[in-house]
Protein backbone atom coordinates (compact mmCIF):
# COMPACT_ATOMS: atom_id res chain seq x y z
CA UNK A 1 0.00 0.00 0.00
CA UNK A 2 3.11 2.11 0.66
CA UNK A 3 4.13 1.85 -2.74
CA UNK A 4 0.85 2.92 -4.31
CA UNK A 5 0.89 5.86 -2.40
CA UNK A 6 4.22 6.76 -3.53
CA UNK A 7 5.67 9.04 -5.87
CA UNK A 8 6.29 6.09 -8.16
CA UNK A 9 3.52 5.44 -11.43
CA UNK A 10 3.97 1.73 -10.47
CA UNK A 11 2.21 -0.05 -9.01
CA UNK A 12 -0.87 1.76 -9.22
CA UNK A 13 -4.89 1.38 -10.34
CA UNK A 14 -4.59 -1.96 -11.93
CA UNK A 15 -2.75 -3.24 -9.20
CA UNK A 16 -5.10 -1.38 -6.66
CA UNK A 17 -8.14 -2.66 -8.87
CA UNK A 18 -6.83 -6.30 -8.53
CA UNK A 19 -6.17 -5.73 -4.87
CA UNK A 20 -9.77 -4.30 -4.63
CA UNK A 21 -11.53 -7.36 -6.44
CA UNK A 22 -9.02 -9.69 -4.58
CA UNK A 23 -10.90 -8.71 -1.06
CA UNK A 24 -14.76 -8.38 -3.41
CA UNK A 25 -13.98 -12.50 -3.53
CA UNK A 26 -12.35 -12.70 -0.22
CA UNK A 27 -16.41 -11.35 1.26
CA UNK A 28 -17.49 -13.59 -1.34
CA UNK A 29 -15.45 -16.52 0.28
CA UNK A 30 -16.86 -15.50 3.48
CA UNK A 31 -20.25 -15.41 3.34
CA UNK A 32 -20.30 -18.42 1.78
CA UNK A 33 -18.48 -20.02 4.85
CA UNK A 34 -20.98 -18.60 7.06
CA UNK A 35 -23.76 -20.43 4.79
CA UNK A 36 -22.11 -23.43 5.74
CA UNK A 37 -21.80 -23.46 9.20
CA UNK A 38 -25.40 -23.23 9.08
CA UNK A 39 -25.74 -26.58 7.87
CA UNK A 40 -27.77 -25.93 4.52
CA UNK A 41 -30.26 -28.92 3.48
CA UNK A 42 -28.24 -28.63 0.12
CA UNK A 43 -24.45 -27.23 0.62
CA UNK A 44 -23.27 -27.80 -2.76
CA UNK A 45 -23.74 -24.34 -4.61
CA UNK A 46 -21.98 -22.50 -1.27
CA UNK A 47 -19.03 -24.87 -1.39
CA UNK A 48 -18.82 -24.66 -5.08
CA UNK A 49 -18.81 -20.64 -4.17
CA UNK A 50 -16.56 -20.08 -1.81
CA UNK A 51 -14.28 -22.49 -3.89
CA UNK A 52 -14.83 -20.68 -6.80
CA UNK A 53 -14.24 -16.96 -5.29
CA UNK A 54 -10.96 -18.49 -3.82
CA UNK A 55 -9.74 -19.58 -7.23
CA UNK A 56 -10.93 -15.96 -8.27
CA UNK A 57 -9.12 -14.04 -5.78
CA UNK A 58 -5.53 -15.68 -6.36
CA UNK A 59 -6.02 -15.40 -9.89
CA UNK A 60 -6.76 -11.64 -9.13
CA UNK A 61 -3.94 -11.62 -7.20
CA UNK A 62 -1.55 -13.25 -10.01
CA UNK A 63 -2.62 -10.46 -12.66
CA UNK A 64 -2.72 -7.70 -10.30
CA UNK A 65 1.11 -8.24 -10.10
CA UNK A 66 1.13 -8.21 -14.01
CA UNK A 67 -0.10 -5.39 -14.26
CA UNK A 68 2.18 -4.08 -12.32
CA UNK A 69 4.98 -5.71 -14.23
CA UNK A 70 3.51 -4.60 -17.76
CA UNK A 71 3.01 -1.30 -16.99
CA UNK A 72 6.64 -1.10 -15.80
CA UNK A 73 7.57 -1.77 -19.25
CA UNK A 74 5.59 1.07 -20.27
CA UNK A 75 7.46 3.27 -18.00
CA UNK A 76 10.34 1.95 -19.19
CA UNK A 77 9.67 3.19 -22.63
CA UNK A 78 8.21 6.30 -21.95
CA UNK A 79 12.19 6.63 -20.47
CA UNK A 80 13.27 6.72 -23.43
CA UNK A 81 11.69 8.81 -26.20
CA UNK A 82 14.59 9.61 -28.18
CA UNK A 83 15.03 5.79 -28.86
CA UNK A 84 14.38 4.75 -32.55
CA UNK A 85 11.15 3.43 -32.67
CA UNK A 86 9.53 5.37 -29.61
CA UNK A 87 6.15 5.71 -30.93
CA UNK A 88 5.71 2.38 -31.97
CA UNK A 89 7.61 0.44 -28.66
CA UNK A 90 5.09 2.71 -26.69
CA UNK A 91 1.91 1.77 -28.47
CA UNK A 92 3.29 -2.12 -28.16
CA UNK A 93 4.06 -1.91 -24.60
CA UNK A 94 0.30 -0.02 -24.00
CA UNK A 95 -0.78 -2.56 -25.91
CA UNK A 96 0.54 -5.12 -23.27
CA UNK A 97 -0.23 -3.48 -20.58
CA UNK A 98 -3.84 -3.73 -21.33
CA UNK A 99 -4.07 -7.82 -21.08
CA UNK A 100 -3.50 -8.08 -17.35
CA UNK A 101 -6.46 -5.03 -17.19
CA UNK A 102 -8.72 -7.16 -19.80
CA UNK A 103 -8.20 -10.37 -17.25
CA UNK A 104 -8.42 -8.30 -14.58
CA UNK A 105 -12.35 -6.95 -15.87
CA UNK A 106 -13.28 -10.37 -16.35
CA UNK A 107 -12.15 -11.83 -13.27
CA UNK A 108 -14.04 -8.97 -11.29
CA UNK A 109 -17.34 -9.45 -13.37
CA UNK A 110 -17.25 -13.29 -12.31
CA UNK A 111 -16.76 -12.08 -8.57
CA UNK A 112 -19.69 -9.56 -8.70
CA UNK A 113 -21.98 -13.05 -10.46
CA UNK A 114 -20.76 -15.37 -7.35
CA UNK A 115 -21.48 -12.30 -4.46
CA UNK A 116 -24.85 -11.69 -6.38
CA UNK A 117 -25.73 -15.06 -6.21
CA UNK A 118 -24.22 -15.45 -2.62
CA UNK A 119 -26.12 -12.41 -1.31
CA UNK A 120 -29.47 -13.72 -2.70
CA UNK A 121 -29.19 -16.85 -0.41
CA UNK A 122 -27.42 -15.56 2.07
CA UNK A 123 -29.06 -14.68 5.72
CA UNK A 124 -29.62 -11.43 6.53
CA UNK A 125 -26.95 -10.89 8.92
CA UNK A 126 -24.61 -11.80 6.30
CA UNK A 127 -26.15 -10.21 3.06
CA UNK A 128 -24.52 -6.91 3.92
CA UNK A 129 -21.18 -8.93 3.18
CA UNK A 130 -22.45 -9.70 -0.36
CA UNK A 131 -23.53 -6.34 -1.26
CA UNK A 132 -20.10 -4.47 -1.04
CA UNK A 133 -17.97 -7.97 -2.36
CA UNK A 134 -20.50 -6.89 -5.75
CA UNK A 135 -19.81 -2.72 -5.30
CA UNK A 136 -16.11 -3.64 -5.25
CA UNK A 137 -15.90 -5.95 -7.71
CA UNK A 138 -18.43 -3.84 -10.17
CA UNK A 139 -15.79 -0.80 -9.33
CA UNK A 140 -12.97 -2.54 -10.61
CA UNK A 141 -15.36 -3.48 -14.31
CA UNK A 142 -15.76 0.37 -14.36
CA UNK A 143 -11.81 0.90 -13.45
CA UNK A 144 -10.61 -1.17 -16.14
CA UNK A 145 -12.82 -0.12 -19.08
CA UNK A 146 -11.05 3.33 -18.37
CA UNK A 147 -7.74 1.87 -18.29
CA UNK A 148 -8.40 0.10 -20.90
CA UNK A 149 -9.65 2.66 -23.07
CA UNK A 150 -6.86 4.88 -21.60
CA UNK A 151 -3.95 2.32 -22.97
CA UNK A 152 -5.72 1.60 -26.07
CA UNK A 153 -6.72 4.58 -26.92
CA UNK A 154 -4.35 4.68 -30.54
CA UNK A 155 -6.26 1.47 -31.14
CA UNK A 156 -9.52 1.71 -32.24
CA UNK A 157 -10.60 -1.81 -33.62
CA UNK A 158 -8.94 -3.39 -30.74
CA UNK A 159 -11.35 -6.00 -29.72
CA UNK A 160 -10.37 -6.05 -25.69
CA UNK A 161 -12.24 -2.57 -25.90
CA UNK A 162 -15.56 -4.57 -27.03
CA UNK A 163 -14.75 -7.03 -24.85
CA UNK A 164 -14.25 -5.22 -21.40
CA UNK A 165 -17.48 -3.32 -22.39
CA UNK A 166 -18.99 -6.57 -22.20
CA UNK A 167 -17.66 -7.51 -18.98
CA UNK A 168 -19.08 -4.35 -17.80
CA UNK A 169 -22.80 -4.74 -19.09
CA UNK A 170 -22.92 -8.11 -17.57
CA UNK A 171 -21.78 -6.66 -14.63
CA UNK A 172 -24.49 -4.17 -14.53
CA UNK A 173 -27.23 -6.81 -15.09
CA UNK A 174 -26.01 -8.55 -12.18
CA UNK A 175 -25.89 -5.81 -9.45
CA UNK A 176 -29.47 -4.78 -10.78
CA UNK A 177 -30.17 -8.53 -9.36
CA UNK A 178 -28.18 -8.05 -7.08
CA UNK A 179 -29.72 -5.05 -5.64
CA UNK A 180 -33.21 -6.40 -5.74
CA UNK A 181 -32.58 -8.54 -2.75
Amino acid sequence: MDRVASGDPAPGAGLSAGWTCAFAAALVEMVNAVALRKDPPDPAPAVQRRDRAAELRARMLRFADRDVAAYTEVLAVLRRPHQWGHGRRLRDALSRAADPLLAIAEIAAGVIRLAADAGSEARRAVRGEAMPAVLLAEAVVRAGIALIELNLAGAAGDPRRIRVHEFAEGALADLGCALKT
